[in-house]
């Protein structure tokens, strides 16, 4: 490890202006004991607010089933957290999403995916600096979105649910139903992204809960805000809104 042949003065990220200072770091470092390689890029100028950051998951068939973008509004500057990043808004960039979805699946990724990007003002496009292969040092801002990074996990390697978009019109007696994308949450529920319920939404849309649930005495069921929830009896539930209990996902061959 980098930091296991720690000197005084040692940084994580150096900024370097010349051959001559590149040379006299370098030295420093592999001169305490460190053996491994490093990583020399360009420099994107820019302050902390030009990073952004994506975390995705992607199941056991490489589909892409999460993704949270963050704008990065302020890092770290002490010489060993540099580059950490402290404070993250979420946001949303489509066009940006989607060409990282299409990268993840075109290599048939599977699992966490955490994405280290700055924007550079010199030509107004995206630089990725790296991928890494976990979900984000700083990923709280993925929860207060409204994901729940273990439940992805634990339903695709646990329980290898799926869920059968097919199974799930003929439930609902459609021809064919797709996800909506997340810019569309608010327009046809009145809700975002991470606090969507199934009650008070702007249609009385029918909701589908699997028939594992409906012999529940309770279970929890969004309250219409991030990070605010109801406990309630599915029966109670199906008084109020229209609900259909059935299995709707992908079953095990």
């Amino acid at each position: 490890s980098f930091f296991q042949n720690a000197f005084e003065g040692m940084n994580k990220a150096y900024l370097i202006q010349d051959a001559d200072e590149f040379k006299k770091v370098t030295d420093e470092i592999y001169s305490h004991g460190y053996e491994k390689s490093m990583i020399v890029q360009d420099y994107i100028p820019g302050d902390d607010s030009h990073m952004r950051v994506l975390t995705c998951y992607s199941d056991q068939n490489g589909k892409v089933k999460m993704m949270c973008l963050g704008h990065v509004l302020l890092e770290e500057h002490t010489p060993k957290g540099i580059g950490n990043h402290a404070a993250i808004i979420t946001e949303y960039d489509q066009d940006l999403m989607e060409k990282f979805k299409s990268f993840l699946e075109s290599i048939n990724y599977t699992g966490f995916s955490n994405f280290d990007i700055k924007f550079d003002k010199r030509d107004n496009t995206y630089k990725v600096f790296e991928i890494n292969l976990r979900q984000g040092r700083s990923n709280y801002y993925v929860t207060s979105s409204g994901n729940n990074i273990a439940k992805y996990i634990v339903e695709d390697r646990v329980y290898n649910k799926e869920l059968d978009l097919k199974k799930a019109a003929k439930v609902v007696k459609e021809k064919k139903i797709e996800m909506i994308a997340v810019s569309e949450i608010n327009k046809l529920t009145g809700y975002i992204r991470g606090g969507c319920s199934p009650v008070g939404m702007k249609k009385n849309y029918q909701t589908v809960i699997h028939e594992s649930a409906k012999d529940l005495s309770s279970f929890i069921v969004s309250g219409g805000k991030i990070g605010l929830q109801m406990e309630l009896n599915p029966q109670d539930l199906s008084k109020v809104i229209s609900v259909v209990f059935d299995s709707v996902v992908v079953e095990e061959s």
